[in-house]
């Protein structure tokens, strides 16, 4: 029985580390712009939802190959710049980094680091780079290219627990829609005139 439960624990922990990517990381300082009740919001650390999904990834356990998992995956996106996943299948919890994808109207696509991104439009649907271009937003989820659902910010503040400060949620002014955000004041206007053009 102690058996049955230390292979039960061993296969969790393979399942949460076996994306060699993954890796927890904390939220991080960031200017975030958007809009709530038709005025300009600042957000400094949040996390930014994008649905969740139901996919098919490739995961090793204890004792087996590699094999296809069916997942229902959580994604978010992270002010440390991270787009991360966190689910379970049926052998336990699983964990990944994603990516951002961009395709253009040609219909040629390229991975995006954060930095790349001046403004998102349509929740989550388009996307304006900073070198001018725009086009669609997706995430590439290792190798599979899936569309944001929906942009949902969350948003978090300093406390102080048993004298230490710790990042929570604040929980009377979370999951915001936003229909369109920018990392400066002037990506901002540009997405909301994105946004009108729609």
């Amino acid at each position: 029985m102690l058996l049955r439960r230390l292979l039960h624990v061993m296969c969790l922990c393979i399942a949460v580390s076996s994306s060699s990517l993954f890796a927890m990381k904390g939220l991080i300082e960031k200017s975030l712009y958007y809009e709530n009740n038709a005025k300009t919001q600042k957000a400094t650390y949040w996390v930014v939802y994008l649905g969740e999904y139901q996919l098919t990834l490739q995961r090793k356990f204890p004792g087996e190959d590699t094999l296809p998992v069916d997942v229902g995956l959580n994604l978010n996106f992270l002010s440390s710049g991270y787009v991360e996943g966190k689910g379970y299948c049926a052998k336990g919890k699983i964990s990944c980094i994603a990516k951002f994808s961009f395709k253009d109207a040609q219909g040629n696509e390229k991975i995006l680091m954060p930095e790349d991104i001046a403004y998102v439009y349509d929740y989550g649907r388009y996307v304006g780079l900073t070198d001018g271009s725009e086009g669609e937003l997706l995430l590439d989820v290792e190798n599979l290219k899936v569309p944001i659902k929906r942009t949902m910010l969350r948003l978090y503040e300093f406390h102080n627990v048993y004298g230490e400060k710790q990042l929570k949620e604040v929980q009377d002014n979370t999951d915001i829609p936003m229909e369109y955000f920018s990392f400066s004041k002037e990506g901002l206007a540009k997405a909301r005139a994105k946004s009108k053009q729609k």
